[in-house]
């Protein structure tokens, strides 16, 4: 990201489709979900938090 400045900031949220940065709530929720029985399936997986940043 850079320098860590208002500005800079602004941007990289400008490039994050859904407005807002990931929160550990966020992450936190994304983890109990691979834990939960509804990820049953998943063996394995690149799971992106990211708000659709990386589309």
């Amino acid at each position: 990201m850079g320098a860590d400045t208002p500005e800079a900031r602004a941007k990289f949220l400008a490039s994050i489709p859904i407005g807002r940065f990931s929160t550990p709530e966020d992450m936190g929720a994304a983890a109990a979900f691979l834990c939960s029985d509804d990820a049953s399936m998943i063996t394995g997986v690149a799971l992106e938090v990211d708000g659709g940043r990386c589309i």
